[in-house]
């Protein structure tokens, strides 16, 4: 049976009006029905609730931020997680976020490509890190000392010759 198959027939299989919580469905799940891979493999948890940061920092090799929260709320966030790991004695292999990101040659021409995409975009503006080289990577270096390990990049201009051109000046 596939997962959510199996836990469903978990939920169905338990006494009337006794629910089982999430945590135990997965951990019953993945003690008997999850395959296993040939070599070690980590999860990383995503969520923004607490119960589902407080869920990653105890069961997870790391936690992924939500690619759509601002600056100031990943940092407190990722700040919130890295408390519940060491509360529950865990030190996680990482901390990642998602983020859409545009390098461009100034920080001008960075705002003249992202300020239209902006007008449309449903997250908070500043999970959108644009600007120069230099600008985009203080932004980086911001998330780097909230504590976040990995950032995962994403294009998110259209035009393709301006994304490889802002993937190649990130590499700088």
């Amino acid at each position: 049976a596939d997962r959510w198959g199996y836990m469903r027939q978990q939920q169905l299989n338990n006494a009337p009006g006794v629910e089982p919580s999430l945590d135990e469905m997965l951990r019953d799940y993945m003690r008997t029905q999850a395959p296993v891979a040939p070599e070690p493999v980590e999860v990383w948890i995503g969520g923004e609730a607490t119960p589902a940061v407080d869920r990653a920092a105890r069961l997870g090799d790391g936690w992924l931020a939500d690619p759509g929260s601002g600056q100031d709320q990943v940092r407190a966030k990722a700040a919130e997680y890295l408390g519940l790991a060491k509360a529950h004695g865990r030190t996680p292999t990482a901390v990642a976020i998602r983020r859409n990101i545009f390098v461009g040659a100034t920080d001008e021409e960075a705002s003249r490509v992202v300020e239209p995409i902006l007008a449309a975009y449903r997250g908070d503006r500043s999970s959108f890190i644009f600007g120069s080289v230099e600008t985009v990577a203080g932004q980086l270096k911001e998330l780097a000392e909230a504590g976040f390990t990995d950032i995962i990049s994403r294009a998110a201009v259209p035009d393709q010759r301006l994304a490889v051109q802002s993937i190649e000046r990130l590499a700088e």
